[in-house]
Protein backbone atom coordinates (compact mmCIF):
# COMPACT_ATOMS: atom_id res chain seq x y z
CA UNK A 1 0.00 0.00 0.00
CA UNK A 2 1.35 3.78 1.09
CA UNK A 3 4.66 1.96 2.38
CA UNK A 4 5.05 0.27 -0.97
CA UNK A 5 4.24 3.32 -2.85
CA UNK A 6 7.06 5.49 -0.75
CA UNK A 7 9.31 2.83 -1.33
CA UNK A 8 8.99 3.20 -5.15
CA UNK A 9 9.02 6.90 -5.24
CA UNK A 10 12.09 6.52 -3.73
CA UNK A 11 13.73 4.24 -5.49
CA UNK A 12 12.70 6.30 -8.55
CA UNK A 13 14.19 9.48 -7.09
CA UNK A 14 17.30 7.63 -6.71
CA UNK A 15 17.24 5.77 -9.73
CA UNK A 16 16.75 8.53 -11.61
CA UNK A 17 19.46 10.67 -9.76
CA UNK A 18 22.29 8.45 -10.92
CA UNK A 19 20.83 8.37 -14.73
CA UNK A 20 21.18 12.66 -14.66
CA UNK A 21 24.59 12.41 -12.86
CA UNK A 22 25.46 10.01 -16.26
CA UNK A 23 23.43 11.98 -18.82
CA UNK A 24 21.16 9.18 -19.33
CA UNK A 25 17.63 9.33 -19.75
CA UNK A 26 15.26 9.05 -16.66
CA UNK A 27 14.01 5.65 -16.26
CA UNK A 28 9.88 5.37 -16.07
CA UNK A 29 8.41 4.44 -12.42
CA UNK A 30 6.82 1.55 -14.61
CA UNK A 31 9.88 -0.18 -15.09
CA UNK A 32 10.94 0.38 -11.74
CA UNK A 33 8.09 -0.90 -10.08
CA UNK A 34 8.39 -4.16 -12.72
CA UNK A 35 12.35 -4.40 -11.89
CA UNK A 36 10.69 -4.16 -7.84
CA UNK A 37 7.93 -6.78 -8.41
CA UNK A 38 10.80 -9.28 -10.27
CA UNK A 39 13.53 -8.86 -8.45
CA UNK A 40 13.57 -11.44 -6.14
CA UNK A 41 13.50 -13.90 -7.98
CA UNK A 42 17.19 -12.66 -9.85
CA UNK A 43 20.49 -13.85 -8.86
CA UNK A 44 24.01 -13.19 -9.97
CA UNK A 45 26.03 -15.14 -12.57
CA UNK A 46 29.52 -14.93 -12.58
CA UNK A 47 31.32 -15.44 -16.07
CA UNK A 48 34.99 -15.36 -17.72
CA UNK A 49 35.13 -12.24 -19.73
CA UNK A 50 35.23 -12.35 -23.48
CA UNK A 51 39.20 -11.83 -23.50
CA UNK A 52 39.63 -14.83 -21.49
CA UNK A 53 37.04 -16.56 -23.10
CA UNK A 54 38.88 -16.10 -26.44
CA UNK A 55 42.44 -16.46 -25.34
CA UNK A 56 44.30 -20.29 -25.64
CA UNK A 57 46.63 -19.32 -22.54
CA UNK A 58 43.53 -18.86 -20.35
CA UNK A 59 40.92 -20.90 -21.83
CA UNK A 60 39.50 -23.83 -19.06
CA UNK A 61 41.45 -26.38 -21.28
CA UNK A 62 41.18 -28.94 -18.32
CA UNK A 63 37.85 -28.03 -17.78
CA UNK A 64 36.39 -28.66 -21.21
CA UNK A 65 38.60 -32.09 -21.87
CA UNK A 66 37.63 -33.81 -18.35
CA UNK A 67 33.10 -32.36 -19.14
CA UNK A 68 33.85 -34.00 -22.78
CA UNK A 69 35.56 -37.07 -21.36
CA UNK A 70 32.62 -37.34 -18.99
CA UNK A 71 30.14 -37.10 -21.91
CA UNK A 72 31.94 -39.62 -23.94
CA UNK A 73 32.24 -42.33 -21.13
CA UNK A 74 28.32 -41.50 -20.48
CA UNK A 75 27.73 -41.74 -24.37
CA UNK A 76 28.90 -45.05 -24.27
CA UNK A 77 27.03 -46.17 -21.35
CA UNK A 78 24.00 -44.98 -22.83
CA UNK A 79 24.47 -46.97 -26.38
CA UNK A 80 25.23 -50.15 -24.38
CA UNK A 81 21.47 -49.14 -22.67
CA UNK A 82 20.30 -48.15 -26.14
CA UNK A 83 19.23 -44.79 -25.27
CA UNK A 84 20.99 -41.88 -26.48
CA UNK A 85 21.39 -38.03 -26.16
CA UNK A 86 22.81 -35.87 -28.59
CA UNK A 87 25.84 -34.10 -28.84
CA UNK A 88 27.03 -31.94 -25.59
CA UNK A 89 26.73 -28.60 -25.14
CA UNK A 90 30.31 -28.10 -25.75
CA UNK A 91 30.05 -29.33 -29.17
CA UNK A 92 27.73 -26.41 -29.99
CA UNK A 93 29.85 -23.75 -28.43
CA UNK A 94 33.38 -25.16 -30.68
CA UNK A 95 30.78 -25.08 -33.65
CA UNK A 96 29.11 -21.23 -32.73
CA UNK A 97 33.28 -20.07 -32.93
CA UNK A 98 34.14 -21.60 -35.93
CA UNK A 99 31.17 -20.08 -37.97
CA UNK A 100 32.24 -16.95 -35.95
CA UNK A 101 35.32 -16.90 -37.98
CA UNK A 102 33.48 -17.92 -40.88
CA UNK A 103 31.34 -14.58 -40.49
CA UNK A 104 34.58 -12.56 -39.88
CA UNK A 105 35.88 -13.68 -43.26
CA UNK A 106 32.75 -13.35 -45.13
CA UNK A 107 29.99 -11.29 -43.50
CA UNK A 108 28.07 -14.30 -43.53
CA UNK A 109 27.63 -17.96 -41.63
CA UNK A 110 27.94 -20.98 -42.87
CA UNK A 111 24.86 -21.93 -45.16
CA UNK A 112 23.06 -18.54 -44.75
CA UNK A 113 22.70 -17.26 -48.07
CA UNK A 114 22.39 -21.20 -49.48
CA UNK A 115 19.07 -21.60 -51.17
CA UNK A 116 17.48 -25.30 -50.33
CA UNK A 117 19.07 -27.13 -52.94
CA UNK A 118 21.91 -24.88 -52.95
CA UNK A 119 25.25 -26.89 -52.48
CA UNK A 120 26.57 -26.07 -49.01
CA UNK A 121 29.75 -28.74 -48.84
CA UNK A 122 32.40 -25.68 -49.53
CA UNK A 123 30.66 -24.39 -45.96
CA UNK A 124 31.01 -27.37 -43.92
CA UNK A 125 34.11 -27.94 -45.25
CA UNK A 126 35.36 -24.82 -43.98
CA UNK A 127 33.56 -24.92 -41.05
CA UNK A 128 34.73 -28.10 -40.10
CA UNK A 129 38.25 -26.87 -40.53
CA UNK A 130 38.40 -23.92 -38.58
CA UNK A 131 36.36 -25.93 -35.77
CA UNK A 132 39.37 -28.62 -36.19
CA UNK A 133 42.03 -26.00 -36.27
CA UNK A 134 39.84 -24.24 -32.85
CA UNK A 135 40.07 -27.50 -31.14
CA UNK A 136 43.81 -28.35 -31.75
CA UNK A 137 44.58 -24.47 -30.72
CA UNK A 138 42.68 -24.87 -27.38
CA UNK A 139 44.35 -28.64 -26.83
CA UNK A 140 41.22 -30.32 -26.88
CA UNK A 141 41.30 -33.64 -26.57
CA UNK A 142 37.63 -34.66 -28.66
CA UNK A 143 37.26 -34.26 -32.41
CA UNK A 144 34.45 -31.59 -34.00
CA UNK A 145 31.26 -33.17 -33.56
CA UNK A 146 29.84 -33.77 -37.55
CA UNK A 147 26.33 -33.90 -36.88
CA UNK A 148 26.29 -30.27 -35.27
CA UNK A 149 28.59 -28.98 -37.88
CA UNK A 150 26.53 -30.16 -40.72
CA UNK A 151 23.38 -28.98 -38.56
CA UNK A 152 24.73 -25.50 -38.46
CA UNK A 153 25.37 -25.29 -42.07
CA UNK A 154 22.04 -26.78 -42.75
CA UNK A 155 19.70 -23.87 -40.53
CA UNK A 156 22.59 -21.62 -41.90
CA UNK A 157 22.24 -18.92 -38.93
CA UNK A 158 17.99 -19.29 -38.36
CA UNK A 159 16.47 -19.98 -35.34
CA UNK A 160 17.03 -23.32 -34.60
CA UNK A 161 14.28 -25.79 -35.08
CA UNK A 162 14.38 -26.67 -30.76
CA UNK A 163 14.66 -22.37 -29.87
CA UNK A 164 11.78 -21.79 -32.30
CA UNK A 165 9.66 -24.63 -30.80
CA UNK A 166 10.53 -23.04 -27.28
CA UNK A 167 9.68 -19.45 -28.79
CA UNK A 168 6.42 -20.60 -30.55
CA UNK A 169 5.10 -22.05 -26.63
CA UNK A 170 5.60 -19.24 -25.31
Amino acid sequence: GRMRRHDLAAITAHVNALCAKVGRANVPAKEIDLFLNQCRTLYVVRTRSLEQELDAKTFPTEDVNDKLTDYVDLKDQEREEGVLKGPHNLHWYFALRAAEQIHAKHKRYPGQTAAVDDDTSADLKELTALATALYAELKIDAQANEQVLKEFVRYGMSEMHSVAAVMGGM
